[in-house]
């Protein structure tokens, strides 16, 4: 893993065997105890070349990891590598956090394709829509148990992933 000026973490690596391998998740965490998926490739056969641009590095550490599935359902993980930024000007802001009935997303610049998602800790998509460039979105949580939970928001250009608490 390597820095792309201050912006953008780029992930490459090459793969030994991959007699049963299906595909590679890339993961990314803040902490080390929580880990998200920003991205997935299909395995390419054995001895190939894969590259991974992470275009929303939180500021601070950013811990990266590969999570290796296999067609069977078994996985194994790489070894854990970590990126410091400092100085980012962020270009999606959720707030206010934690939040009981309204989270607020605001993207800067002018993608058209834009989405959320709110992920629980078991993965599953708990809301979802759409999102409005250079607006405040109002995302209605009064429904959403208590709890901890991934914001995955989807642009033209990138995807960026952010922790989130929901309190009642």
């Amino acid at each position: 893993a390597v820095k792309q000026g201050n912006t953008r973490s780029l992930l490459s690596w090459q793969s030994g065997v991959e007699h049963e391998l299906a595909y590679i998740d890339i993961q990314h965490s803040k902490e080390g105890s929580s880990w998200n998926a920003i991205g997935k490739v299909q395995a390419k056969g054995s001895n190939s070349d894969y590259s991974f641009i992470h275009n929303t590095p939180a500021e601070g550490r950013n811990l990266y990891r590969l999570r290796m599935m296999n067609k069977d359902g078994t996985y194994a993980y790489s070894p854990t590598r970590v990126l410091n930024f400092e100085g980012l000007s962020k270009t999606v802001n959720v707030y206010p956090n934690p939040a009981s009935e309204q989270l607020n997303i605001v993207l800067q610049g002018n993608s058209q394709n834009n989405s959320y998602e709110l992920i629980d800790a078991l993965g599953r998509v708990i809301l979802k829509g759409s999102l409005i460039a250079k607006n405040r979105n109002k995302i209605n949580v009064s429904s959403v148990p208590m709890g901890s939970y991934t914001i995955r928001i989807t642009t033209d250009t990138e995807v960026s992933t952010e922790q989130v608490q929901i309190v009642k």
